[in-house]
């Protein structure tokens, strides 16, 4: 979503850590370029639209 201006994988964590199941992702690298850009998705507040838009894509189906 180009409204955050963020690329896929930081938007994606984003959808990660804001999910209620309190999920607690790992990066799964020592490249410290990678981890700067990774650590945007902590200052970054999705919309709850766009949160539920994210899940549905990632489901196939509508929210109930």
């Amino acid at each position: 979503m180009l409204k955050y201006e963020v690329g896929t994988d930081v938007l994606l964590l984003v959808w990660i850590l804001r999910h209620p199941a309190g999920i607690l992702p790992v990066a799964g690298t020592v490249n410290i370029a990678r981890i700067q850009s990774l650590m945007k998705a902590t200052t970054i507040s999705l919309d709850l639209e766009d949160w539920f838009a994210i899940w549905t894509e990632s489901m196939g189906n509508k929210v109930p």
